[in-house]
């Protein structure tokens, strides 16, 4: 009760915090109950000025449809149903029946996106979490782990190391087709005549 005693003050300000306290712990007539009946006194007070019928209805179904948004971190979706969870926490102050711990996880968890949520019960099965807390630190790991696939995903594969061209046998074919100057002039001369170099003409011709 401290606690949403507390929230409320850092939510009101100006004449709308001094009619709270006037109703709370400053009221003469007050002052006298014990400190939780105060702040339930203080809160009905507010609600009875501030919020007309179906408020509570309107702020639950806001939190219900709470949903983290694209590359939002669960951090950041963690302290933005918190805030609104305080908004519903006090209305529910005088209520025999408030959110339970049990339904404030199961709107935590559904707001997650879906790959989230399969992860998380590969990962968590049926294990009890007592607060939001424990949950955002669930989820919390399961986006790290996403971010690390992520992350060796888009890492580029090694260059293919360098292949010298071998030329070797290209080496050894050219050494077949290649003659010598001395094989060259044998195989003239024995279709060519040396003298007027005709082919298919004999020397002794020229005689």
């Amino acid at each position: 009760m401290e606690a949403l005693h507390d929230d409320v003050q850092l939510l009101l300000h100006g004449h709308h915090l001094d009619e709270y306290l006037s109703s709370t712990t400053n009221h003469p007539t007050n002052r006298n109950l014990p400190y939780t009946q105060q702040i339930q006194l203080g809160i009905a007070s507010l609600t009875e000025l501030h919020c007309p019928i179906g408020t509570r209805e309107i702020l639950f179904e806001r939190l219900r449809r709470l949903r983290r948004q694209g590359n939002q971190r669960v951090a950041e979706y963690s302290v933005e149903f918190i805030r609104w969870l305080r908004k519903l926490s006090i209305l529910q102050a005088n209520e025999k029946e408030q959110l339970s711990t049990n339904d404030q996880l199961q709107i935590y968890k559904s707001a997650m996106p879906t790959n989230f949520q399969i992860e998380f019960r590969k990962k968590f099965g049926v294990r009890v979490f007592e607060s939001i807390e424990d949950a955002e630190t669930a989820f919390t790991t399961i986006e790290n782990d996403f971010s690390f696939t992520r992350g060796l995903e888009n890492v580029k594969p090694n260059a293919a190391p360098f292949k010298p061209v071998k030329t070797k046998t290209k080496f050894k074919e050219d050494r077949k087709t290649t003659t010598s100057p001395h094989d060259r002039q044998a195989k003239r001369s024995a279709k060519t005549c040396r003298f007027c170099e005709s082919k298919n003409y004999k020397a002794d011709n020229h005689s």
